[in-house]
This record gives structure tokens, sequence and C-alpha cells, in this order.
């Protein structure tokens, strides 16, 4: 599974899971139109994640990952307050429960992503210096020599 699609289904299930934890307690507090809003905020989240992550796809190596996540997230965040502005003033939908929902998929998402961005990392630099794993000599003292 490639890195975008592996991205893609974690950040679905993570909205999902978020969605129907808060769906019984918004329909219980404005309705089938605020349950409405909430599913619509969510998806406006999940797409807002998309967005910030297609400078994944076009930096790769270990230095561009760092630059394609900083960009990623100023993406997603002008992505998603651009789908999201306009229908949260013209839709009509409850303007809390679509906020609510906005909020709590955008902030899932991040935790998400900054997961993913000490992956990356990780496995990126373990890639680049891989003599940095090495044990290093010991005299017969057990002292480490330089």
């Amino acid at each position: 599974m490639s890195t975008f699609s592996g991205y893609l289904l974690r950040a679905t299930f993570t909205v999902a899971a978020v969605t129907a934890v808060a769906a019984w307690p918004v329909h219980a507090w404005a309705g089938d139109e605020g349950l409405t809003a909430l599913l619509i905020a969510s998806a406006v989240g999940l797409a807002g994640a998309v967005l910030g992550r297609l400078p994944h796809l076009f930096f790769s190596g270990p230095d561009a990952i760092f630059h394609a996540s900083m960009a990623g997230l100023g993406l997603r965040l002008l992505g998603t307050l651009a789908i999201a502005a306009p229908l949260m003033m013209l839709s009509g939908l409850p303007l809390m429960p679509f906020a609510l929902g906005l909020v709590l998929a955008y902030f899932a998402l991040l935790v998400l992503e900054v997961r993913d961005l000490v992956v990356l990392s990780r496995s990126a630099s373990t890639a680049a210096a891989p003599h940095a794993a090495a044990p290093r000599a010991a005299d017969p003292d057990g002292v480490p020599t330089r």
C-alpha cells in the first residue's frame, strides 16, 4: 500500500471514529440538522487533510519530508478554510454543530499528521545514516575509542 493511500485510509478511519463518537451528543443537542452539519464538517475536514497531503506526492527524500509536511499543513489550513467558510455562510446549516465537527476532524487529523511526520522523519534519518546505528569499537578497558 502506498504512503498516500495508507494515509487516506487512516484519515478516513480517524474522521469516521471521531464523527461516530460525536454523533449521538450532537443529534441530542441539535437534532437532524445538527447531525447533517456534523457529517458535512467532517467531510470538509477530511478533504482538507487530503489537500494537505498532496505536497508529499511531489517532494521526496530525507531533506524534503519536513518541508513537504510544513507546506502540507499550510495547504490543509487554507484548503479547509476555503471550503468551510462558504459553507458556513451560505448553506444555512447550524453553525455550532458544523464548527464542532470541523474542529474535531481538524485536530484529530492534525495528531495523525504529526505522528506520520515523526515516523517519516525517523525512517528517513535511519535510511540516510546507517552508520550511526553501528556500535563503536571499544578498547580492552571497555571505553569507546574515537
